[in-house]
């Protein structure tokens, strides 16, 4: 709920960008706001990149299993349909530096209609 509310609060301001948690898609009024009100980017990661950036991340209570893999891989055929479609952009920051990612995002959004 609180997520939800923010989501509602900050979606309204102009310009602003907005960093989700992977799971805010998940609520169908997220979605709905998100998408009617900016340009969403969606950074796909795969599931073996994902585990070699937080393995050593004790903060992230959903893989802190015995199997972090699996659950990553869980996490991930449940949530990545939802992101595609949502997504205006779809870019992979698998194998892309941060700053290659970000030219990239700019390069798309600035051809966009506002």
């Amino acid at each position: 709920k609180r997520e939800a509310d923010v989501i509602a609060e900050l979606t309204e301001l102009d310009p602003v960008i907005l960093a989700t948690g992977g799971g805010a898609v998940l609520a169908p009024e997220n979605r709905k706001r998100l998408g009617a009100n900016g340009f969403i980017v969606y950074l796909h990661c795969p599931v073996d990149k994902q585990l070699e950036r937080t393995h050593k991340d004790s903060n992230r209570p959903l893989i802190n299993t015995a199997n972090p893999r699996q659950r990553l891989q869980e996490l991930f055929e449940q949530r990545e349909p939802i992101y595609r479609e949502l997504a205006d952009l779809v870019v992979d920051t698998g194998h892309t530096s941060s700053r290659a990612v970000v030219r990239q995002i700019l390069r798309v959004f600035e051809k966009s209609p506002s």
